[in-house]
C-alpha cells in the first residue's frame, strides 16, 4: 500500500471548522471581557468624582461661586447615563445657589439603574448611606458604587436585579 503525501477534503473541512468555533469562542468571550472592562472603568471614573465632590466639602472649595456665603457643600446627581458635579451655595441648592462644576457621560451601553443625588455637607463630609447601581445592558453585568455615611467610596461587582 502507498503512503499517503497529504490530507483528504474532509480532513482539512474537519481542522479548519475546529478552529472556526475555537476562534469563534474565544472572540465572543473577549467581547465580554472587554465590556466588563469598560464597566469598570465607568464604575471607577464615578467613584473619582464622588471622591472629588467629598474632597471639595472637606476644603470647602468655593472657586466655582467666591461670593458665597452660606456653602452647603457638593452634590453629585445621577440621572439616565449622565452625572454632574454641583457646587450648592445654600441649603436648597437651586437658582443662582446651585454653579454645575463639571458634566460627564456614561458611553453607549451603560446606565444608571436610578437618578439620584449624593450629597457631601461640610464639615466633614458626611452623607447619607448610598448605592448606585450602573448597568451594562449588552452583558447584562452590574457595578455598585457605595457611598458610606462618612463620605468613604467603595465600588464593588453586583448581581444585576
Amino acid at each position: 500500500m502507498k503512503a499517503r503525501k497529504s490530507f483528504s477534503l474532509i480532513e482539512l473541512i474537519i481542522v479548519v471548522a475546529i478552529i472556526e468555533l475555537v476562534y469563534g469562542i474565544s472572540l465572543a468571550y473577549y467581547k465580554n471581557f472587554s465590556q466588563e472592562k469598560i464597566l469598570g472603568v465607568e464604575a471607577e471614573k464615578v467613584s473619582d468624582v464622588l471622591g472629588l465632590a467629598r474632597t471639595k466639602t472637606l476644603a470647602a472649595d468655593l472657586t466655582p461661586k467666591t461670593g458665597c456665603t452660606d456653602f452647603n457643600g457638593y452634590q453629585v446627581e445621577f440621572s439616565g447615563n449622565d452625572f454632574i458635579l454641583v457646587f450648592c451655595c445654600s441649603a436648597s441648592c437651586t437658582g443662582l445657589d446651585r454653579v454645575v462644576v463639571s458634566s460627564y457621560s456614561l458611553p453607549g451601553t451603560e446606565t444608571f439603574l436610578s437618578s439620584s443625588t449624593v450629597m457631601f455637607k461640610p464639615p466633614i463630609g458626611q452623607t447619607d448611606t448610598t448605592t448606585i447601581t450602573i448597568k451594562d445592558s449588552v452583558i447584562n453585568k452590574c457595578y455598585q458604587v457605595m457611598v458610606s455615611a462618612s463620605g468613604l467610596v467603595d465600588t464593588i461587582k453586583s448581581i444585576c436585579p
